[in-house]
């Protein structure tokens, strides 16, 4: 039999998935978005066909170019905290799913 404990954090883990059901698409439509507006406003921070384009055609301004690069490293650094983030979030999940399977089998029956 499942303790007390054991349901009461099988209870906590499937309210969360729940809300993730309406959180993720959220997140994305976003993120999504946020990288249309950023498109439209300004191409040149992601567009790299439009960005050499216009430096051949000498159509980018001095400020454009350090804004681009001073961005640059900033992006890149970001991807890596944005990397090991995955990193951690990944092992947690996998911690858990641990901690379920413990849970699941100490029950006896393989179920709920």
């Amino acid at each position: 039999m499942m303790t007390e404990k054991a349901k009461e954090f099988l209870k906590r883990r499937k309210k969360l998935l729940e809300l993730w059901r309406y959180a993720a698409p959220g997140l994305l439509l976003i993120i999504v978005g946020a990288g249309a507006f950023i498109y439209i406003k300004t191409p040149l921070l992601l567009n790299p066909a439009e960005t050499l384009e216009r430096i051949k055609a000498g159509d980018i301004s001095l400020p454009m170019l350090q804004l681009m690069a001073a961005m640059l490293p900033l992006v890149f650094t970001g991807l890596f905290i944005l990397l090991l983030t995955l990193i951690v979030l990944m092992h947690a999940a996998l911690k858990n799913e641990k901690k379920y399977m413990e849970i699941i089998s100490s029950d006896g029956k393989g179920g709920f």
